[in-house]
């Protein structure tokens, strides 16, 4: 899976970086990425401030995300 360094508009500054493999669900938002691992037994947050993944949760069957807009 990747994300982009620096979002926005100008393509010479946008770089993508590999973050991890996908799982069996994957939500992404600007700052962050949700991830249900392929065996469903863990949700983890990857966050881009940061730069790394932090388990939030799991085991679980679907993920859900409640985003609040922007």
């Amino acid at each position: 899976m990747r994300f982009l360094t620096e979002p926005g508009t100008d393509a010479t500054i946008q770089n993508w970086r590999d973050i991890g493999s996908a799982g069996a669900e994957v939500w992404v938002g600007r700052r962050e990425a949700y991830v249900l691992t392929r065996d469903r037994s863990e949700i983890l947050r990857w966050s881009r401030d940061t730069g790394a993944w932090s388990r939030i949760g799991g085991p679980a069957q679907t993920l859900t995300v409640w985003a609040t807009p922007e």
